[in-house]
């Protein structure tokens, strides 16, 4: 069982699964204030794959060429495939980008709003988000070491 430190939200009843197995409150340090929006900034430059939304937007089985995260099976950590990418999303800092349906890539995800993550998304990296981020629905979600 994972313990998760606010802000990060389940629902759905969705396993998460890593390494290691469990994360609590003892075993991290305290919240720290990151810059993240000044991450992003800082990255958002050199974005293979640059998006900008003005509202709220769902996107259904995209990848875009994003790269592809292969795994051969939950004890295992997740590899990828293809090109190791930065994509990044303008949403304005307050829109949520919903990725759902088989979404998926590697390398650095940037998001300047919130991310919901739903259904089979798979990523190979990290993810960055000025916002909130929710995982709803189906699917696993493992993290690894190596990201």
């Amino acid at each position: 069982m994972t313990t998760l430190v606010p802000p990060i939200t389940k629902s759905g009843s969705p396993s998460i699964e890593g390494l290691p197995p469990e994360v609590t409150r003892t075993s991290i340090p305290p919240p720290t204030n990151l810059p993240l929006k000044e991450m992003i900034d800082y990255l958002k430059g050199d974005a293979h794959f640059k998006y900008s939304f003005n509202e709220n937007q769902t996107l259904t089985g995209y990848s875009d060429g994003w790269g592809i995260p292969a795994s051969i099976g939950a004890a295992v950590p997740m590899t990828y495939t293809g090109p190791m990418n930065i994509v990044y999303f303008n949403l304005q800092g307050t829109q949520t980008l919903k990725l759902v349906g088989d979404s998926h890539g590697a390398g650095i995800l940037l998001i300047e709003g919130n991310l919901e993550i739903d259904e089979n998304f798979a990523w190979y990296g990290v993810i960055l988000a000025t916002g909130s981020v929710a995982f709803t629905g189906g699917g696993g979600k493992r993290m690894s070491p190596e990201v």
